[in-house]
């Protein structure tokens, strides 16, 4: 089952992985909508699925390690 989490709760579990922010820069992560929150229905508190915030962050990582790759590739001989 999917958990979701708080914005505090999102600012602890980016801790856990050396990614910290203050919780004012949380807040404007999610209300610049930078992460995928949302309000809940019930309460109206914005939320994020767990699950989402962790495979953005290993997106962005597996982004940058392929532009890293790319941009350390010894220059290829051009085919005429």
């Amino acid at each position: 089952m999917t958990k979701y989490l708080t914005i505090e709760e999102a600012r602890a579990t980016l801790a856990e992985l050396n990614l910290k922010f203050s919780p004012r820069q949380m807040r404007r992560i999610a209300v610049e909508r930078k992460l995928p929150f949302f309000p809940d229905p019930a309460n109206g508190r914005l939320k994020i699925a767990e699950d989402e915030l962790h495979s953005r962050y290993r997106s962005a990582q597996n982004a940058a390690s392929k532009e890293f790759d790319n941009d350390n590739e010894p220059d290829k001989p051009r085919r005429r």
